[in-house]
């Protein structure tokens, strides 16, 4: 028949080096078995590692560690800005991703890796937020950001070339959860509905139990070391739920508090929140309320995990903005 039957036995983390051995494969007319169900996956599971060793540096000069991925879904895309193809493509299927998710009230954010420093330090800013408000982005020295890919579970690669540097890369998207573990890889992620999709089905059976809705932490008041957090608490779970104690990375302190009156008099009074199935509960001014001590005062935002009366976790996120 002239058909060569080959092996397919390589695969790397992210399932791209499987897919394009299936193509090669294909194309010298060789039988692949297993290319189908490899060429038309898009959702990679990965083994829950966690996100350590990070040294980068966000576009708006902050330190990137592993802190700033806690408390959010974060979609990690690695690429540079001069790329006139395949990353501003990925990007905007980030986003596509990104304005789904909050429709359905699950806090995410991307975040785009700048791996050509040389090149991509100026202008990183405008270049990510062309594409969405909520995409960040990062670089570092070559060496940090050989770290940075590989704890991901991606990898890239510069070289000289006769026209110039030539610059490879990963083309899959990782997904970070709150708990700054990476969760899983998106394959062909220029398609932002599919994306979209796969984490929100992802978000399904392993998001948080509790989202935030319309919250808001206090800006730091000079002179105090205490401010308070708010907003809509829901309950995504199967059974209802008590939250029982707060805490977060960016305090050296957080209590579930409440305000209640006694005739004239004011005070407050150490609280648990219970939400039923489906059902939400408000922290609000004069109400149930996180009392958070410490916060930098350069912080736009601030992780709180939540300890639930059954003993799990969740994480959420709230703005550090007036109301």
């Amino acid at each position: 028949t002239g058909v060569q039957t080959c092996a397919l036995r390589s695969r790397d983390s992210a399932g791209e080096t499987s897919m394009w051995i299936a193509l090669a494969l294909l194309v010298a007319g060789c039988q692949v078995t297993t290319a189908p169900s490899v060429l038309s996956q898009t959702w990679v599971q990965d083994g829950d590692r966690a996100v350590e060793g990070i040294a980068l540096v966000l576009d708006d000069g902050q330190a990137l560690t592993t802190q700033w991925f806690t408390g959010h879904t974060t979609i990690v895309a690695l690429g540079y800005t001069s790329c006139p193809d395949v990353c501003p493509t990925t990007l905007a299927g980030v986003a596509t991703a990104l304005d789904a998710l909050a429709a359905d009230g699950i806090v995410a954010r991307g975040l785009f890796i700048a791996i050509d420093p040389e090149r991509d330090t100026a202008g990183l800013s405008e270049f990510v937020r062309h594409f969405h408000p909520n995409i960040h982005g990062a670089t570092g020295t070559p060496e940090a950001l050989l770290q940075a890919a590989d704890t991901l579970g991606g990898a890239f690669r510069i070289a000289s070339g006769p026209d110039g540097p030539t610059v490879d890369h990963s083309t899959s998207v990782f997904i970070v959860d709150a708990n700054a573990r990476v969760a899983g890889y998106q394959l062909r992620p220029s398609d932002g509905a599919s994306l979209a999709s796969d984490l929100q089905q992802w978000t399904s059976a392993h998001g948080p139990a509790i989202a935030v809705h319309d919250g808001w932490v206090r800006p730091a008041i000079p002179g105090s070391r205490v401010t308070a957090a708010y907003g809509v608490l829901e309950n995504r779970g199967l059974q209802p739920v008590t939250v029982v104690s707060v805490d977060s990375p960016l305090a050296t302190q957080v209590e579930l508090h409440e305000t209640f009156t006694d005739g004239r008099m004011a005070g407050m009074r150490p609280t648990m929140v219970t939400i039923e199935q489906g059902g939400t509960a408000e922290l609000r001014p004069g109400g149930a309320h996180f009392m958070v001590f410490d916060i930098p005062e350069t912080a736009q935002s601030v992780p709180f995990k939540l300890t639930l009366d059954d003993g799990t976790t969740a994480w959420i996120r709230v703005p550090v903005t007036h109301p």
